[in-house]
């Protein structure tokens, strides 16, 4: 049997986490959020499996975080060397040690000063090479602003229904799934 590449190898396991949570009753959305975490915090930095050397699994999250009027937050991002120019959510890379909920609502303070005192798991979009856990705040404190000036240019409220052109791609289809109460989706466009 020929060797499978380390993505294919963590969409089996994702695959068979599913599997295993339908089998015993237990599919819910925050029980897997924690436990596909939990499960690829290993495969967060580089790979220790002879052959696979400097392969890495980034797990990112990312936190749509809503005002009273129903307006969706979005960074300009710069310095990041991803999609530099674009508006984006409050996100990051998963920390050593943190669940992806916790490192949600650390991304939320770092990067917009917002406290998130209460975040539900999302969706999870798995893409190429790495997975993407998106949560939204539903309670939180704070003034948006610019946390991190060298990563961020402009901040703003933005209408989810009419996004401006420059949005990161994944934040309309993140909205969509949001609206059609989809948590899974293989991000791939």
């Amino acid at each position: 049997m020929a060797r499978g590449t380390g993505q294919e190898a963590l969409h089996f396991g994702v695959t068979a986490l599913v599997i295993g949570m339908i089998r015993h009753r237990v599919f819910d959305r925050r029980c897997f959020f924690e436990k596909y975490a939990d499960a690829k915090q290993n495969l967060s930095g580089p790979c220790h499996h002879p052959g696979m050397e400097g392969v890495t699994f980034p797990i990112v999250v990312h936190t749509l975080i809503f005002d009273e009027g129903g307006r969706l937050l979005l960074l300009r991002r710069k310095g990041t060397g991803f999609m530099d120019g674009y508006l984006g959510l409050p996100g990051g890379h998963l920390q050593a040690g943190e669940t992806v909920s916790n490192a949600a609502m650390r991304e939320c303070k770092e990067e917009v000063c917002i406290e998130a005192k209460a975040i539900q798991p999302l969706v999870v979009m798995p893409f190429m090479g790495g997975v993407d856990f998106i949560f939204e705040a539903h309670e939180w404190t704070g003034v948006a602003e610019i946390g991190e000036p060298d990563k961020c240019s402009e901040i703003g409220w933005f209408v989810p229904e009419t996004l401006p052109r420059d949005a990161v791609p994944f934040v309309p289809k993140a909205l969509e799934l949001r609206r059609q109460k989809v948590w899974y989706h293989e991000y791939f466009d």
